[in-house]
């Protein structure tokens, strides 16, 4: 009697340690998965969160999120904006992009565009805006600065103010 004991012992045991073993290889492929995805995903993170904008003033009437934006090649990715009418009257606004440059140059037209809805400024007063950046896919991937602007819908009127703001294509 006392053999058979021992033998179920050994077989409980032995069952024991295949099945853990077994788990440990299943969290381990598990993490990995895991692993896996977010390093995919961090790749692909665009600037599409709009994020805390600090606030426009006199002195810095464009204030942005962030002011080096990275920017994948033939996607659109939207950060936030905040503009502050320092002006002597009201104004309908949006923004929009000047020129960028890069160490070889002036970029061609085109390869960036800049979108944002119009909004009434009055007087003293800051808005905040969503604010779209374009990339044609074929930008060569490399970093730019580039100058934001903000825009009136009057035509004719040259840009209320500017800023320049660092774009890093991938």
């Amino acid at each position: 009697m006392k053999h058979k004991n021992k033998k179920a012992a050994l077989d409980v045991s032995i069952n024991s340690i295949v099945v853990i073993v077994f788990a440990v290889t299943m969290l381990g492929l598990g993490l990995a998965f895991i692993k896996g995805y977010f390093e995919k995903a961090k790749g692909t993170i665009n600037i599409d969160e709009v994020g805390e904008v600090p606030d426009a003033t006199v002195a810095n009437p464009i204030s942005l999120a962030r002011e080096d934006l990275n920017v994948e090649k033939g996607k659109t990715s939207t950060f936030g904006a905040k503009f502050y009418n320092n002006k002597e009257t009201f104004y309908s606004v949006s923004f929009g992009i000047n020129q960028c440059v890069s160490d070889t140059g002036t970029v061609a037209a085109g390869s960036f565009v800049v979108l944002s809805s119009p909004q009434t400024v009055n007087v003293g007063e800051q808005k905040q805006f969503k604010v779209q950046l374009k990339v044609a896919s074929t930008t060569v991937s490399k970093e730019y600065i580039c100058t934001l602007q903000v825009v009136s819908s009057t035509a004719g009127t040259p840009p209320l103010e500017e800023k320049q703001v660092t774009v890093k294509v991938k």
